[in-house]
């Protein structure tokens, strides 16, 4: 029977294995991956099952109700990209997730993550907004969009949930939740180690070693380091551009003192200094703008290239570390009590010229931001042949700072700063129950009551003098409380058949932004969530579908207009009302155990319903009424096709030749949906060929990415302070060699 009970830590992360291992198993089923029995989110009573010699290698048993069950029991719209599709399509950080998880797009601006879901998400860059959707490592939240997506390494699966989120998961969401899932300590000495080069001076190394310290206590570190050139070189200076150079460890240690008692505490860093994230040169934002003079040769970069000019090269410098512990205790056979503590800090800087151009007088801009936050959360579930239930109690605190400063370059002095600070502390209780009341039709309910406070101060330096206009000065603060609900029914009328429906409310709070003019705290918004969806198949085929509609109120948009000085004014407002709808399509068929097929397809009809704002590009009060158009980053349709065939040798040696073909529609980057934010519908095609030695600890795989190299729009801005459009494209095409160890 379906069933949602459980927790970040539990029911559904448990329930998603199965996923991971599908997805994962599409390269080979006969390695489909098993629940790991080190892993706390698995009870200790199970864990006999999850390495039962007898379970055919084709059925992957999870505990998602503290029983056995498969992914198509689990009634909910989640993808799950497992450890083998990551490393056979070389897939290296959150971004490249958009190709393989319907409704979901995912850009990278100036060190800050974008990610859009079924039409909701953050649309520009402006520092301390909360998420749309949520992105979780093993549970925690991670706050803050410049320190997402630099733990994509040594992971176990990637979850995607659609659709709003809040009575299972710590940190409520409105788009939806990606939880990157961290392969965790073994019982038995492993590890591996995977050395890639490739064109753009691409090299990487990646590694992972784990095993028993004693009887009760055993570890895995891992590590991983990144190094690129640029896709793109600044004319002015002649260095790269959109180069990389990151690196990130992880140590965990689990102990197990009892069957009943598992401890895993865990420690993460990671490191990044390089010239991305910048935005070249795309055009004048305003009639009075600098003349161009010859692009290519200083002043004005070519937009129809890579490159930049500037006066200085950009900077992006992030560095996050962070503790994890999470305690699970079995009671009794039916009560488990389980416990997420999670501190994480981030020091982040950005500079840039802010002209995009060697013509003007230099002028750069400098973002230092530090940001401190702190969650708690403990659980409380109940199991039994036909109820689950879970409550628990969640705890956030962040501290958030930073500033803008404007200067004639780097380390050269500042003329203007605007300082700003930000503190959120959230609390809410939470519970999700699943009643089976027939042996085909389950019940579920689910709550959470949140209790948000938050408050700004802002202020703004001019020549060393603070200036106290209530123009540059935005002070407030205010306590935000909301519950929302999750009902719903699940139908299996036959073994390999689930119907289910719900509905679900969303929750985010109200922006509370850090150095901008006259932007106080502006009211949460909600989301009521529709869903119907169906799941059939087995271990050799399944088709899963999920329709949705999801009335939004309030919708936080940051607008921008501009006066006639030609000087930006920023703040964030709510709008009225957004209406998202579509479709969501994803399946798979293994006709043999060297064939694969897997396929999804998203159809997404977003548009606002009222949203009068002003149009940055044009001087002056100029307010537009957008009613009916597309919200940025929500393509109408994506679909991506992957297939692999696997060549067995005499010798023992295995072949692997795999696939795909992504495509998305027209996209827009801005609500106005003109020229030029736009980017037509485009086609991406990756392909790969693995060799597996005979005996198997050692492979050998040639890839390439965006194989036709396309160069297409990833996203697009502009800047008053600069008077220029920017923009960037997605990665060229890439090609290179991976050389694995395992043990």
């Amino acid at each position: 029977m379906a069933s949602e009970t459980g927790s970040v830590v539990g029911s559904r992360v448990s329930a998603l294995a199965i996923a991971a291992s599908l997805l994962g198993g599409l390269a080979s089923p006969a390695s489909a991956q098993e629940t790991d029995p080190a892993d706390p989110q698995v009870q200790p009573q199970d864990r006999a099952k999850a390495n039962d010699p007898e379970l055919s290698p084709n059925v992957i048993i999870v505990t998602a109700r503290k029983r056995e069950e498969t992914l198509q029991d689990t009634s909910t719209a989640v993808s799950v990209v497992g450890a083998d599709l990551l490393q056979d399509k070389q897939v290296a950080d959150v971004t490249q997730l958009q190709s393989l998880v319907p409704t979901i797009t995912i850009g990278e601006t100036v060190g800050l993550l974008k990610i859009n879901m079924r039409g909701l998400g953050n649309s520009t860059v402006t520092r301390s907004e909360d998420s749309d959707v949520v992105l979780h490592v093993d549970g925690a939240v991670v706050s803050r969009q410049e320190a997402q997506g630099l733990a994509f390494f040594d992971l176990d699966r990637v979850e995607v949930l659609r659709g709003p989120q809040g009575t299972l998961y710590g940190r409520n969401s409105t788009g939806g939740t990606i939880n990157l899932v961290t392969r965790k300590p073994t019982r038995t000495f492993e590890g591996y180690a995977s050395f890639s080069v490739g064109n753009y001076d691409y090299a990487s190394a990646e590694g992972a070693v784990g095993g028993p310290l004693s009887d009760t206590v055993s570890a895995r570190a891992a590590f991983v380091a990144t190094q690129r050139g640029g896709y793109g070189t600044n004319i002015v200076t002649g260095n790269d551009i959109e180069d990389q150079k990151r690196y990130a460890g992880r140590l965990q240690v689990q102990y197990e003192p009892t069957p009943d008692l598992t401890i895993l505490l865990g420690g993460e860093y990671a490191n990044q200094d390089d010239a991305s994230g910048f935005f070249p040169y795309q055009n004048k934002l305003f009639p009075f703008s600098p003349t161009y003079v010859p692009r290519g040769a200083g002043g004005f970069s070519d937009p129809s290239t890579r490159n930049g000019a500037s006066n200085f090269d950009p900077r992006l410098e992030k560095e996050t570390w962070s503790l994890t512990g999470t305690v699970g205790y079995d009671l009794s056979d039916t009560i488990t009590l389980r416990s997420l503590t999670n501190y994480r800090e981030l020091d982040f800087y950005v500079g840039q010229d802010l002209d995009k151009s060697a013509i003007l007088t230099p002028t750069f801009a400098g973002i230092p931001l530090d940001d401190k936050q702190f969650s708690q959360e403990l659980q409380l579930v109940y199991t039994d042949d036909r109820l689950s239930a879970i409550g628990g109690l969640f705890y956030f605190y962040e501290k958030f700072g930073g500033s803008t400063d404007v200067g004639t370059g780097p380390n050269q002095g500042v003329y203007l700063s605007l300082i700003g600070e930000s503190e959120t502390r959230a609390f809410a209780p939470f519970f999700n129950v699943s009643y089976e009341v027939l042996d085909s039709v389950t019940l579920r309910v689910g709550g959470r009551y949140t209790t948000e406070e938050r408050s700004i101060v802002n202020d703004t330096i001019l020549n060393g003098t603070r200036i106290t206009t209530d123009n540059d000065i935005a002070d407030d603060e205010r306590e935000i409380s909301a519950y929302t609900g999750e009902y719903g029914v699940d139908w299996e009328p036959a073994e390999d058949l689930l119907v289910y429906a719900t509905f679900s409310q969303g929750f985010r709070s109200g922006a509370a932004l850090i150095f901008q003019s006259n932007s106080p705290i502006i009211e949460p918004t909600t989301v009521d969530n529709y869903e119907i969806g169906l799941k059939v198949g087995d271990e050799r085929l399944f088709v899963n579908v999920a329709a949705f509609l999801a009335d939004v109120q309030n919708v936080q948009r940051t607008q921008a207009s501009v006066d006639s000085n030609g000087l930006l004014n920023t703040r964030v407002n709510n709008v009225d009302a957004l209406r998202n709808k579509g479709i969501e399509i994803e399946a798979g068929w293994s006709p043999t155990n060297n064939f694969n097929l897997f396929g999804s397809l998203a159809y997404l009809d977003s548009e606002f319903q009222d949203f009068v704002t002003d149009d940055p590009i044009v001087q002056g009060v100029n307010p537009i009424q957008v009613a009916g158009n597309t919200p940025a980053q929500a393509p109408e349709f994506k679909f991506n096709i992957r297939g692999d065939y696997t060549f067995e040798f005499g010798n023992g040696s295995e072949l692997e030749l795999a696939s795909d073909v992504g495509y998305q529609s027209e996209v827009f980057f801005d609500e106005f949906n003109r020229a030029p934010f736009r980017q037509d519908g485009y086609a991406l095609v990756n392909a790969s060929a693995t060799y597996s030695f005979a005996e198997r600890p050692l492979s050998l795989q040639l890839w390439a990415k965006n194989l036709t190299d396309e160069m297409v729009l990833a996203d697009m801005g502009f800047s008053a302070f600069g008077q220029v459009i920017s923009q960037m494209y997605i990665p060229p095409r890439t090609v290179g060699a991976t050389l694995r160890y395992e043990f």
